[in-house]
């Protein structure tokens, strides 16, 4: 969804296509409609300017190693091996248990998808809790006419 409203999109994904949990139709629907994946990469930090807005991720290369839990090679992060993406947007996208102090040990989620930051949205599994992919897709469809509103109210 983002991708319709924003020209730059890329997912950042610790493993490799081979391990990634989405299908192939959806992966390649990613890619037909212009998202960027980098693979055996995986976000360390997040990282923002002297006003508190996103400018960027740290990011750490990675490798895989033997077959986890899941049955997925389990992956580890190569030595040395940050570097920084530059970004002004960072949404979460990973499923059913959420992390949130790299962002800010005090974020909360609220009623919408907005959090208690300014300009941090929750969605996903991170808002609605292990859901459907189509459940998915819906709230992504919402989310992104809310981020579109409060753009759209702040240009006037």
């Amino acid at each position: 969804s983002l991708v319709r409203i924003i020209d730059d999109v890329t997912i950042v994904y610790r493993r490799s296509l081979q391990e990634m949990p989405a299908s192939p139709a959806e992966i390649k629907a990613c890619e037909k409609e212009g998202v960027k994946i980098v693979f055996l990469n995986n976000i360390k930090d997040i990282l923002k300017d002297e006003n508190g807005n996103v400018c960027g991720v740290q990011v750490a290369k990675m490798e895989l190693g033997e077959m986890d839990e899941s049955g997925r090679a389990s992956c580890h992060e190569v030595k040395d091996s940050l570097f920084t993406i530059d970004c002004d947007l960072v949404a979460m996208a990973i499923g059913q248990k959420v992390d949130f102090t790299p962002l800010n040990n005090n974020l909360k989620t609220t009623d919408t998808h907005a959090s208690t930051l300014d300009n941090v949205f929750i969605i996903g599994d991170a808002f609605t809790g292990p859901k459907t992919i189509g459940s998915a897709v819906m709230e992504g469809k919402k989310i992104a006419k809310e981020i579109e509103a409060k753009y759209n109210e702040g240009a006037n």
